[in-house]
C-alpha cells in the first residue's frame, strides 16, 4: 500500500535497532544467533516455555520469534523477555499473537540486539541520539550564577 510507507525518521535518546533491522546489514542466519524450535508448553498465549540453556539468559530478549509452520507461518514477533525459569527457559513477547500457536508448531528464535553505549560513547551499529535535549530544555533558563554550558553529559 503508498500510502503505508514510512517517511521520515523516529529519534530516540536509546537504540531504537533491532539485530534483524539494525542501521549495519548483519546475516541472521550465522550460527549462534538463531534457534530453531518446537512449540511445547505455552502457559499464555505469548508466553512460549522451551527446555533449552545452551545459550545465556537474555540473548533472544529484544530479538526475533518467526513462525516457520502451523497457522501463524509467516508471521514474526519481537521477543519482550527471555528469561531462565527452572528448567524452561521463559520467552515472552510484546504481543499477543492474532493466528493461534500451538504445540508441535516450529519457530525460529533469532537474538536480540545489546547495544549498550560505552563510558567513552564508542559503540559500532549504534542508532541512538543520546545528546537530544528532553523535554524539560524546553523551559530551562539561563542562570545568573552558573556558566550555563548545559552540564556534563556522563
Amino acid at each position: 500500500d503508498i500510502l503505508n510507507q514510512p517517511q521520515g525518521r523516529s529519534y530516540y535518546k536509546s537504540c531504537h535497532c533491532s539485530l534483524a533491522k539494525n542501521c549495519g546489514a548483519f546475516d541472521l542466519l550465522s550460527p549462534g544467533f538463531f534457534l530453531n524450535l518446537t512449540v511445547g508448553e505455552m502457559p499464555r498465549s505469548h508466553i512460549f516455555l522451551f527446555g533449552f540453556s545452551d545459550v545465556q539468559e537474555g540473548w533472544f530478549q529484544n530479538g526475533l520469534l518467526e513462525v516457520l509452520t502451523g497457522d501463524a507461518t509467516g508471521q514474526t514477533f519481537a521477543i519482550r523477555a527471555d528469561i531462565n525459569d527452572g528448567p524452561y527457559r521463559r520467552i515472552e513477547l510484546f504481543e499477543t499473537p492474532r493466528r493461534t500457536i500451538v504445540a508441535g508448531d516450529k519457530v525460529r528464535l533469532i537474538a536480540g540486539c545489546a547495544v549498550r553505549r560505552a563510558a567513552t560513547g564508542d559503540v559500532l551499529n549504534d542508532c541512538s541520539f543520546p545528546f537530544i535535549p528532553g523535554e524539560d530544555w524546553l523551559m530551562s533558563v539561563p542562570v545568573r550564577d552558573d556558566d550555563n554550558n548545559g552540564g556534563s553529559r556522563t
